[in-house]
């Protein structure tokens, strides 16, 4: 079970951030209605959950792509998502404040 979890998050990766934000809005939606049964609601809030960790990991990427331009003063392309190395909270302390 966990392995197919894992496997639905990295699928969940690859989605644009649009993407997720539009399902998890269905997914509020229908829970909101309060028509789903118990088990039904669970999924769907299990589902939602999934959906805005995706979200917020894109989100996290597109802010480190943002430090290393503004850090680096880069204009160039970036790699794609996914391909920068992971940011260590302990490196926060040294980091700049962002002008925005």
């Amino acid at each position: 079970m966990a392995n197919e979890d894992r496997r639905e998050d990295v699928a969940l990766d690859e989605l644009p951030y649009e993407e997720l934000v539009r399902r998890l809005d269905e997914v509020v939606q229908k829970l909101e209605g309060g028509d789903l049964a118990l088990e039904d609601s669970l999924k769907a809030f299990e589902e939602g959950v999934r959906l805005a960790q995706a979200a917020e990991r894109q989100l996290d990427r597109a802010e480190q792509r943002v430090e290393v331009l503004l850090r680096e003063g880069k204009t160039e392309s970036l790699p794609p998502h996914g391909t920068l190395p992971t940011r260590r909270d302990d490196d926060d302390a040294d980091d700049e404040e962002l002008p925005f």
